[in-house]
């Protein structure tokens, strides 16, 4: 035990030299890291935490989304921020969406109240994450295509928009620009 008081802070000013912005007052270490058991109670009853490199790239791709799946089911749902982040991997994946996550678990949307989804119309009550058969991005913004005799342009988000042409004229790719469609007699 050290008693005088040069000696003591001389070790105190040693202490916060080699802990530079990670230390408290005293010198000691304070946690710099995300605390595992932490971000594992942010997940819900039936939800699996992951905390790997592969769920780490996951979460980073999905920004604030769910994961999704290509058919369209939810499969989990990333909690914190940055690299104090984990996913919370759904035991059972929710077919037509999450109605809502609390901390008695993961409550799946009710596929019989979303008869609408799939009918190829992102419509009221719809979204990217509860129908993304139907509000998914399909297409990049500014392209267009012909659809029969009408054209279609691809609005921002990401889906066609029918551009009805004249009853006399039809749809053409524009001869001066191939990436172009117009309407042409």
């Amino acid at each position: 035990m050290i008693a005088h008081p040069r000696a003591r802070l001389l070790l105190t000013l040693i202490a916060a030299a080699l802990c530079p912005l990670a230390c408290s007052e005293d010198g000691t270490e304070v946690a710099t890291e995300c605390v595992k058991s932490d971000l594992i109670a942010q997940c819900p009853p039936g939800s699996d935490p992951r905390l790997d490199a592969a769920a780490a790239s996951k979460c980073e791709a999905a920004g604030d989304a769910n994961l999704i799946t290509q058919d369209g089911s939810i499969t989990g749902s990333c909690v914190g921020e940055g690299t104090c982040s984990v996913l919370c991997q759904f035991l059972v994946p929710c077919e037509c969406g999450v109605d809502m996550i609390t901390d008695q678990g993961v409550f799946c949307a009710d596929c019989a109240a979303q008869t609408a989804c799939g009918n190829d119309e992102c419509e009221a009550g719809e979204s990217p994450d509860s129908c993304p058969i139907d509000c998914g991005a399909v297409c990049t913004p500014g392209n267009e295509r012909c659809n029969g005799n009408a054209r279609q342009i691809c609005n921002l988000n990401g889906r066609f928009d029918t551009v009805d042409c004249p009853d006399d004229e039809r749809c053409a790719v524009d001869p001066g620009d191939a990436t172009k469609t117009l309407c042409t007699r």
